[in-house]
């Protein structure tokens, strides 16, 4: 019984090791630290013991961790919302999680956040058919409704836009402005 009981702590202890490492270097999911101890060939009960007591003393939140991945991406042009939800899920972050995380995003910020894009990647103001459609699906790639594209190409094809327009987009897109 001894061995067994110094079995298991071994394989907490290199849990802890691999999970806390792991922590150190970034903020991670539950789901990334036990898929990552999975990896290293420690006992699933070992894990799940060490992450608990982690979560509990709040080294690993979920929670935390999609807010802080939402405020880095929240101002990059090219964030859409279905982007970020599914880039949390990816990273094991809970449907209802990132659903409920992503919901925080305007429609007007994502508006700014596509129209940044475009102009980050030099769209022109008179756009052609053919950079239109490359355009519509650059941002449809993105995760972008349709109905976001299409406004978004209108604003950056409309040569004219009043600068108090220009500024609030800027501004939505977390650009200073001047």
């Amino acid at each position: 019984m001894t061995t067994e009981l110094a079995a298991a702590a071994a394989a907490e202890e290199a849990a802890r090791e691999i999970i806390l490492r792991r922590l150190s270097r970034s903020p991670q999911t539950h789901s990334q630290l036990r898929e990552a101890t999975l990896r290293k060939g420690i006992d699933k009960d070992a894990i799940d013991s060490v992450l608990s007591r982690l979560t509990e003393v709040g080294l690993v939140d979920d929670i935390a961790y999609a807010a802080t991945f939402l405020a880095s991406y929240r101002n990059r042009p090219g964030s859409s919302r279905s982007w970020m939800q599914r880039r949390l899920i990816e990273k094991g972050v809970e449907r209802e999680l990132a659903l409920e995380t992503v919901s925080a995003i305007t429609e007007e910020d994502e508006l700014a956040s596509a129209v940044a894009l475009l102009r980050r990647k030099g769209t022109a103001p008179e756009q052609d058919q053919r950079s239109r459609q490359r355009n519509y699906a650059r941002l449809a790639r993105r995760g972008y409704r349709s109905s976001t594209i299409a406004a978004a190409l209108d604003a950056t094809s409309v040569g004219d836009l009043p600068e108090s327009e220009l500024i609030e987009l800027d501004h939505a897109a977390g650009r200073e402005v001047e």
